[in-house]
């Protein structure tokens, strides 16, 4: 079985992990900063509260990326299946009577990556 598909969508993965990480670094030192300028400041704890949340936000993204790439490696590692078994992640082209197609993924645990139908 081709796992064509499969290396293409684990090459978008690692961009967007790679954009993740870079994220996430920059917002908790953000998130650090904000929290040591505002200290004493009651009047910005909203601002605090706020920054430390998107950058938990953003270790969360990066942590959620991390696990679909695991589970995207092991599908690519697996052996070959038969066409028909559904394996952990698999890419899926239905063909409807009308001649229309529509192509995805099918995932257990979809993350948000552009461009990928999931």
């Amino acid at each position: 079985m081709e796992r064509k598909k499969l290396n293409e969508l684990l090459a978008k993965l690692e961009k967007e992990i790679e954009k993740a990480a870079d994220l996430a670094e920059k917002t908790h030192a953000s998130a650090a900063e904000i929290a040591r300028s505002a200290a004493g400041a009651f009047s910005q704890s909203g601002d605090i509260e706020h920054a430390q949340n998107q950058a938990s936000l953003n270790r969360l993204r990066l942590n959620d990326l991390n696990h679909f790439k695991n589970a995207l490696l092991q599908s690519l590692n697996a052996a070959p299946n038969h066409p028909v078994k559904v394996a952990p992640i698999c890419f899926i082209t239905l063909k409807f009577e009308s001649g229309e197609e529509s192509q995805y993924f099918f995932v257990e645990n979809p993350v948000l990556i552009p461009d990928v139908k999931f």
